[in-house]
């Protein structure tokens, strides 16, 4: 949320002022197209999401690695000169980072599921 508050104080839409432990904040511009910009937005943060998904996996695959991990971080900044061992990370000591696994969410109940089909009919037939 905050960021998207400081995309639209960037962008001259919105204002930003703190004011004690409140924000208050002003509409500037009064011709925003809001589904367009609505749509922009949802975008934008979807991408945000998958950049920031992806990212957090490439670390986490990185400090479960069995290869020694000075090496590849040298290599990630284009160091080709690294040698292949430090000899003081996990990895060369032999003790490969094994992070526990995500628990899956529990499954839906039996009414759960009953109350979501009474809501997509419901929605169905509303005009």
């Amino acid at each position: 949320m905050i960021g998207a508050l400081d995309y639209l104080h960037q962008q001259g839409w919105i204002s930003l002022e703190s004011k004690q432990m409140i924000e208050v904040y002003r509409v500037l511009q009064k011709d925003i197209d809001l589904q367009a910009e609505t749509t922009r937005l949802h975008t934008l943060f979807q991408q945000k999401e998958r950049s920031e998904i992806s990212r957090l996996s490439e670390m986490l695959g990185f400090f479960e690695s069995d290869s020694c991990l000075s090496h590849r971080l040298a290599a990630y900044f284009a160091d080709h000169q690294a040698p292949e061992q430090c000899g003081h990370c996990s990895a060369c000591a032999g003790n490969t980072a094994e992070l526990p696994k995500p628990a899956k969410p529990p499954l839906p109940t039996a009414e759960q599921l009953q109350l979501g089909a009474n809501n997509c009919k419901a929605k169905a037939r509303s005009p």
